[in-house]
Formats: C-alpha cells, structure tokens, sequence
C-alpha cells in the first residue's frame, strides 16, 4: 500500500516507465496522495486496491489510467480531469470481477475525456456526487458481462455498441448519446433509472439484428426518451417500464413486448408491439398509431 502521512503529500510519476501497483493508493478515509502522472504510451495499472489521490494527469493520448483485480474498491479523484485539455487525452480502463465505486468527473461539456473502456465483469458506479460524465469514446473491451452505472447521467459522442450478451448499461440522470447505442445483435440491457430526478436521454436506441436488446425504465420520478427506439424490422426484444416508474417516449418504438407496470407510459410517437398492461396507465399522443395487440391483467388506467 501507498500512503500519505499528510494531505496530499507525494506524487506517483510514471512518466518514464508505467507502474502496476498492487494494493491501495492513499486512504478513502484519510489522506489522498498527491497525484498520479501517467507517461506516453504508459499505463499505470492499480489492482485490487482503493484510490484517493487528488488528481491524475495524462501526458499523452496513449496514456492510460486502468483499474483491474477482483477486490471491490472505491476509486476517489479529486480534481476534474483533464478539464481544460483541447485533446482531453487518454484513456481509463475497467477490468477484472470487482465491483467498483468512482468517485471522479471524466471530462466536461466542453471538453469530453477521450476514452473509457470497460471491460471485466464487474459493476462500475460513477457516483451521483461528482455529476454527469463526458466521454468521445465508451468501449466495450472483450465478450464479457461487463456493467457500468451513471448515477448522474453521461454524455458520449460516439455510438455505444454492446460487443456481448447481458452487458448493462444504467444512466441515472440527463444523458445524451449522440451517435446512439446499437445493441448490435446482443441480448443486453439499457436501464434509464429516474430514482434522483426527472430526466431525460437522448439518442437512437437500435439493434442490427430483430427482436434483440431490452430497455427497462426505473424510477419514481420521470425518464424522458428522446429519440427513436428500435426501427421497422429492428425491433427490440422488449420495452419495460417497471412498476411504479414513469416513462414518456417522444419519437416511435419498435419492440417484440412493451410491458407497463404500476406506473405511467406516455407515447408520442407511433407504437409497434404488444403492449402489456398491468395496473398502471397510458397514455397515446393525437395521430399516434398503435400497431399491434394491447392486454392487461388488470383494466386499471386504460
């Protein structure tokens, strides 16, 4: 383990040679080191340990800051990174079984961080303190169950595409997508949990291959789609807004099964599926077209 006996005292430069470290870097619960400085075409690799540094700096863009091992940690950055960086260089990579808990802001609004892959099978939560986060790239590393949850949402330019089945993807607050996420033929799962806040995400939902991928809507408060879910002959395998959640669809949905629980579902846009009701309400925008059966087990709110 590396420690600090004071407040950001000492600082980790792998500049020259990359570093795997083995154990943990400073203490989540006390002092953070003072930082960590990764070369070009350097990794620096920290497996099964914590991390509580005040920031990481990545000289190049082939530096690369990556978490790895079976060990559940909490990952704790203090400073943005590369906040202000036109390149915003670099790339952060997950792997192994741990579960993880990162407690960092990747990027801005203005300036995405480069690179995020993930990888391994474990869950990685980017906490709902530290807001959303700014991705160019977020890459499925491998054909493995691989998880990451933001709890406040994130933003990505490119398109998302899921490389395996029961890969999971949860956004928890406003998130935009701009090239989309393709479920590429893959039977994973695309969760919008609203449990924080209204929100809203943005960005084509679609799949190469019929009747593949699943959407599940979570949450109290209410998840806004923006754009269009699924296409004619590229339906989803199925829509799911659970119970007590609250759903608003703005465009067209393509899925196999559309499935509304205790909670409320609002369509905008035209309907294609069988639409499950259970004890829930919903509610169709005018000119909407319905294309496909409607049941219930219960004939509450419709």
């Amino acid at each position: 383990n590396i420690v600090a006996s004071g407040s950001d005292y000492g600082v980790i430069d792998a500049s020259a040679n990359g570093a795997l470290i083995v154990g943990n870097v400073g203490d989540i619960e006390g002092n953070a080191i003072d930082g960590i400085i990764i070369g070009a075409g350097k990794t620096v690799n920290i497996q099964d340990g914590n991390v509580h540094t005040s920031s990481v700096t990545f000289n190049d863009t082939d530096s690369v800051f990556e978490l790895s091992g079976d060990v559940d940690t909490t990952i704790i950055v203090a400073q943005a990174i590369n906040p202000a960086t036109a390149l915003s260089q670099g790339s952060f990579t997950v792997g192994g079984a741990a579960d993880r808990t990162i407690k960092a802001n990747f990027g801005t609004d203005a300036n995405a961080f480069a690179n995020f892959n993930l990888g391994g099978t474990g869950v990685n939560t980017f906490a709902l303190e530290k807001g959303a986060q700014y991705f160019t790239k977020l890459t499925f590393v491998g054909a493995t169950s691989s998880a990451a949850t933001f709890a406040a949402g994130a933003n990505v330019t490119n398109e998302v595409e899921f490389t395996a089945a029961d890969q999971v993807l949860t956004f928890g607050g406003d998130s935009t997508l701009t090239g989309g996420i393709n479920f590429a033929a893959k039977a994973s799962l695309l969760v919008l949990d609203s449990s924080d806040k209204n929100s809203t995400f943005t960005g084509a939902i679609s799949t190469t291959t019929n009747k593949t991928g699943a959407l599940e809507i979570e949450g109290e408060n209410l998840f806004t789609v923006a754009s269009t879910v699924g296409s004619n002959g590229h339906a989803l395998s199925s829509v799911t807004v659970a119970d007590d959640a609250n759903a608003a669809f703005s465009s067209s949905i393509y899925a196999q099964d559309i499935t509304v629980g205790s909670g409320s579902a609002k369509f905008g846009g035209d309907v294609n599926g069988a639409i499950t009701l259970n004890s829930g309400t919903i509610t169709v925008a005018d000119e909407v077209d319905i294309n496909g059966t409607i049941g219930s087990e219960s004939k509450a709110g419709y």
